[in-house]
């Protein structure tokens, strides 16, 4: 069996839907989709206690997002999403500000490009 030096699940987002379909939607559906998304995992990462939630509008930082798990938060989104995010992105920035940003770079698919996805 191979042994992978990453988490288990770097490239999956569980609560994110597919690409295409992520593509389809509104730039508004697609920041929230990732935006609950984002919270989900966030939530997991910093252990947030049951009956709480990650804040929107807060810098992820000062919610105590170290720089290793906002390197390997974004490498997830790197992956599930084909974008890039540095580190100091995501810990400055907000799920809200993430959210919208990473929205805007998923343009919706055109027919050229949904061939050259399935290739």
């Amino acid at each position: 069996m191979t042994q992978s030096n990453e988490p288990d699940g770097i490239g999956r987002l569980p609560a994110l839907p597919a690409l295409p379909a992520l593509r389809a939607m509104s730039t508004a559906e697609r920041a929230r989709a990732i935006g609950h998304c984002l919270r989900l995992e966030l939530g997991v990462i910093l252990k947030v206690p049951p009956g709480h939630r990650v804040s929107a509008g807060r810098p992820l930082r000062s919610q105590g997002l170290d720089p290793v798990d906002a390197l390997w938060l974004g490498r997830r989104i790197g992956r599930a999403l084909h974008t890039e995010l540095a580190v100091e992105q995501i810990r400055d920035g907000t799920v809200a500000d993430l959210a919208e940003g990473l929205a805007a770079r998923l343009e919706p698919a055109t027919p050229a490009s949904a061939g050259a996805e399935r290739r």
